[in-house]
């Protein structure tokens, strides 16, 4: 059954088997920690995979496109992200268990100061 006001619904109407993934003290305390590029593109890489699957039209893409030139990452960090290490590899499997929302939030305020990364996220 169709949402009656998609597409301004936030809510994600797909049934899920875990609950979703939230942030602790600690994962946000790793985020501080990373490199706002390096963030910027782990969160965008995972972004795209999940918008591939939920809407592969070339109008997303030309939408995510305008949002990772907003957020200045260049394409060869979105094709291969980058690997965090140590304390910080907490990060990798909480941000790949997020929902799309969430971690649009996380890319949000990686870029707090950016009216432009804001008003791509809200096109997409």
């Amino acid at each position: 059954r169709a949402c009656p006001t998609f597409p301004s619904c936030g809510f994600c109407h797909m049934p899920h088997a875990t609950r979703p993934t939230h942030m602790d003290r600690r994962h946000r305390q790793a985020l501080e920690n990373v490199a706002p590029q390096n963030l910027r593109a782990l969160v965008l890489s995972l972004l795209h995979g999940k918008l591939r699957i939920v809407d592969p039209s070339d109008q997303a893409e030309g939408l995510f496109n305008d949002l990772a030139r907003a957020c200045c990452v260049p394409r060869s960090l979105l094709d291969a992200p980058p690997v965090l290490r140590g304390k910080d590899r907490v990060i990798n499997p909480m941000l790949s268990g997020m929902q799309f929302g969430p971690l649009l939030c996380v890319l949000l305020k990686s870029g707090r100061d950016e009216p432009q990364v804001a008003e791509a996220a809200d096109a997409l």
